[in-house]
């Protein structure tokens, strides 16, 4: 084996993937195809370390598979999932689903419920953010909580899991019935002011569906980008026409949700 020297080899084999490395990107390979087919060359080798997990490279190896044609590589033992991630960083910015697929095949295993949650629940597309934030905390009406997708500190409230797979089913009705055309950001709003008043043990979602129209939830969605104030209006369409069990709540001067019953 050379070390820090430049080879080329047809034997594609040879080459592992780590557990880290990210998913490969069908288009990205074939945009680099394409590339190649038209005259350009990808200049830059495939860097492995001795066991030749590639460190950086892996969506040109697939893109040179794809061609047969030689793979050029440089052994630089020593390297690992540090690089990967640094190398990534600065070339290629990851984004929150790389992450989470990252921590998950190296064996974290609130990576990997995360993972396949989103997979389950892949239908619907959701904002990754909003579904951290029910996965997390599905018991909570505080819905401004910092992302720890990026540092590898996410974890699951596996004992309230039913919650959170309420709230998404919920959302998901939701959805269907009145927001089809909603953009991520939107959704991401209306399921965490579906969080804030699904944690009230009265609060009855099919009530809440049937009296939703499309043209209201457009009037709410478009009237505030808060969640806690999406809720209290939520919560007006919930309450109309009820002459008991109603369900109210307000926001304190702090931007805290609070029932007041």
């Amino acid at each position: 084996m050379k070390i820090n020297q430049l080879c080329k080899t047809f034997n594609y084999s040879q080459f592992k993937f780590a557990d880290y490395n990210r998913s490969v990107d069908p288009q990205h390979v074939q945009q680099l195809v394409n590339e190649v087919k038209a005259g350009h060359q990808l200049v830059s080798p495939i860097i492995v370390n001795e066991k030749m997990e590639i460190i950086d490279g892996q969506h040109r190896l697939e893109a040179f598979k794809q061609l047969k044609k030689p793979v050029e590589y440089i052994v630089r033992p020593g390297t690992a999932k540090p690089d990967v991630v640094s190398i990534n960083n600065s070339q290629r910015k990851w984004d929150k689903i790389t992450w989470i697929e990252s921590y998950a095949n190296a064996g974290n295993k609130d990576y990997r419920f995360f993972l396949n949650f989103l997979q389950n629940h892949k239908g619907y597309k959701w904002p990754v953010l909003g579904v951290e934030n029910i996965l997390h905390n599905p018991l909570s009406t505080d819905i401004n909580h910092h992302s720890h997708i990026d540092d590898g500190k996410f974890k699951v409230d596996y004992d309230h899991i039913d919650q959170a797979e309420r709230i998404i089913n919920d959302s998901a009705a939701l959805k269907e019935k009145c927001g089809k055309k909603s953009s991520q950001s939107v959704i991401r709003i209306s399921i965490e002011a579906l969080k804030i008043i699904e944690t009230h043990d009265n609060f009855n979602f099919p009530e809440l569906l049937s009296k939703m129209t499309p043209t209201k939830y457009e009037q709410i969605i478009s009237s505030s980008r808060k969640p806690s104030e999406v809720a209290l209006k939520f919560l007006d369409v919930y309450n109309s026409k009820k002459r008991k069990n109603m369900i109210f709540a307000h926001v304190d001067a702090h931007g805290k949700f609070i029932f007041e019953n």
